[in-house]
């Protein structure tokens, strides 16, 4: 009877404090700003359709160079649009090259993604031909792709690539769109004062059933 009622408290110890943990667990996250030159063959600026598919296709890479399992469920990867600018191309008078500026966000609460983006800019610049594909298997008339590289508009390296606060506990796989720099959202830990109370039930119960057997 004393070793079944040892095996309640334990139980009953492990469960509480294994919620506390779940509770207190911050995510890994970082976001990282890139620049990125593409030959467009219809001879203008990507519509903002187009943008959702190119988004599409960069939050789907993770899977590509990703050494985590399972990184499709549980990264959350995030590709946004910041700006675009178009010049006509010295070498293909039909094109003109598009230089995109993204924010790539990569977010887990399973595992370490500080490294993720320059995971993504080694694999892309290693397979520029198999993003290519990519981008036109979704429709988009790319006709040209060059390695991404970090903004030159900006003094300090460092402020390309940024930790970033937790904004989604669950991968999310649809594009997020936006033509003009968003300011980060932090979410507010917020405090569960009913902790100490489920401590004590959790405690007290079990002694108070040693105390009736012994």
């Amino acid at each position: 009877m004393k070793a079944s009622v040892l095996r309640l408290i334990l139980l009953s110890l492990t469960l509480y404090f294994g919620n506390t943990a779940k509770g207190i667990g911050q995510p890994s996250c970082r976001s990282t700003e890139f620049r990125q030159e593409f030959l467009v063959g219809n001879g203008g600026q990507f519509t903002a359709e187009e943008l959702q598919r190119f988004e599409t296709v960069y939050q789907r890479l993770t899977a590509e160079f990703s050494p985590d399992l399972d990184s499709n469920t549980k990264v959350t990867s995030t590709c946004s649009v910041t700006r675009q600018v178009t010049r006509q191309s010295s070498v293909l008078e039909e094109n003109v090259v598009v230089e995109l500026y993204y924010t790539m966000t990569y977010e887990s609460f399973h595992y370490n993604v500080t490294k993720y983006p320059m995971l993504l800019q080694n694999w892309t610049m290693n397979n520029l031909d198999t993003v290519l594909l990519k981008l036109q298997t979704v429709s988009l008339n790319v006709t040209g792709i060059f390695v991404p590289k970090r903004p030159l508009i900006l003094k300090d390296p460092s402020t390309t690539e940024l930790n970033c606060p937790a904004t989604s506990a669950s991968p999310t796989l649809s594009p997020t769109t936006s033509l003009s720099p968003m300011s980060p959202t932090t979410v507010e830990p917020t405090s569960d004062k009913s902790k100490p109370y489920n401590m004590y039930l959790c405690v007290a119960l079990p002694v108070a059933i040693i105390l009736m057997v012994v």
